[in-house]
């Protein structure tokens, strides 16, 4: 392959700012973003007229409200980072970027950020709306310095999602079956393999998903490590994971995930 004539940041810079615009023409951002308005204008408007949050503390008021962000943020992953290596693995446009003079490596880590950036935003925007939620609802001077602590675990979160969409979209040439494999595999996959680790009385610290519990789980008042119910001869185990040990699986699967993701990039070849 011929050298790049121009600097691996200046490659970065476009990559990150074509993927970015890709993001836009085929409506995936904004699709997220209305859908993450329009879900928390559901939920505050329930809220408002059929419930009484402000009942309760706010520290139950938030873990409630922040018991999906691990399930949208999965599903942001699959759809911003989910075809980021098959659309260059199985398509002639694929073909075309992949023998100009510039390494994979940069292609892969500016799709990445380019992700992670239109991620944070719609992230951002949730927790904006919670905020807002709070406010309404106990006033100023009401949201902990722990939701701080939530976002942080949240953006974490976010980066493993990604690696892991990152790392799926390199088995696949197809961009939409790796969408959709995506989708499977962290969503249902993780999802029945942690169900299956209850029944068995073992803790999933496999899961990304358990290890996204933590986001809301480090605003419950109530949080409980480790509990065991007694269902006639089934003994179901549930558990949640703590912050750090939370922080610690998501650290795994980026490192893992991206790291997988690159190897693969750079071996395989293009079909076009």
């Amino acid at each position: 392959m011929t050298e790049p004539t121009v600097s691996d940041l200046a490659q970065f810079r476009t990559a990150v700012r074509y993927q970015l615009r890709f993001f836009l023409r085929t409506y995936r951002f904004l699709t997220f973003l209305i859908l993450t308005v329009i879900l928390w204008g559901a939920t505050l408007t329930v809220q408002l007229y059929y419930a009484n949050p402000g009942a309760g503390t706010v520290s139950s008021y938030l873990s409630s409200s922040l018991t999906y962000v691990d399930l949208l943020m999965v599903l942001v992953a699959a759809f911003l980072g989910g075809d980021a290596i098959a659309m260059d693995l199985g398509s002639a446009t694929g073909y075309y970027v992949l023998v100009q003079p510039v390494r994979r490596r940069v292609l892969l880590f500016g799709r990445y950020a380019a992700a992670l950036g239109a991620s944070m935003i719609i992230l951002a925007v949730y927790y904006l709306a919670v905020v807002v939620g709070t406010l309404h609802f106990y006033g100023l001077g009401s949201v902990p310095t722990g939701l701080l602590d939530s976002f942080l675990l949240a953006t974490w979160f976010t980066l493993a999602a990604l690696a892991g969409a990152f790392l799926f979209s390199s088995f696949f040439k197809s961009p939409a079956v790796s969408m959709i494999a995506t989708v499977l595999i962290l969503f249902l996959g993780l999802d029945i393999a942690g169900g299956i680790a209850s029944l068995s009385g073992t803790e999933p610290w496999f899961s990304l998903l358990y290890a996204g519990g933590a986001i809301s789980g480090v605003m419950d008042p109530t949080f409980v490590h480790h509990t065991v119910v007694a269902v006639e001869r089934f003994r179901i185990s549930t558990w949640s994971a703590y912050p750090w040990e939370a922080a610690e699986i998501m650290f795994g699967y980026l490192v893992v995930g991206l790291g997988s993701a690159w190897a693969i990039y750079e071996r395989r070849e293009s079909r076009g």
